[in-house]
């Protein structure tokens, strides 16, 4: 989705902010079943939820804008498919 970090940056971001503010609260949105998401792409994405425990996590299937490249992209995935996999992430945990 054209980040411009890698997961080790973000991931190395959010260990410094939480150890110079131990009460910061992070908080995410989660987009499932972005065109081209395979299975893999989403349990990376869970076990960066884990590992970063997100204060609160926004979690909506995807669907599309009209005008944008990801309402064009031809390797949608239909909703029920990822269904099962947002099932799961209103369950994560938060400290």
């Amino acid at each position: 989705m054209r980040r411009f970090y890698t997961r080790a940056q973000y991931l190395d971001r959010a260990r410094a902010l939480r150890q110079a503010r131990p009460d910061i609260a992070f908080s995410t949105d989660i987009i499932v079943g972005f065109p081209g998401e395979t299975e893999e792409d989403f349990e990376s994405t869970y076990s960066l939820l884990e590992e970063v425990k997100f204060d609160n996590v926004y979690s909506f299937l995807f669907s599309p804008r009209p005008g944008t490249a990801a309402a064009l992209r031809p390797d949608k995935i239909e909703a029920t498919s990822a269904n099962p996999a947002i099932l799961k992430l209103p369950f994560m945990h938060t400290p």
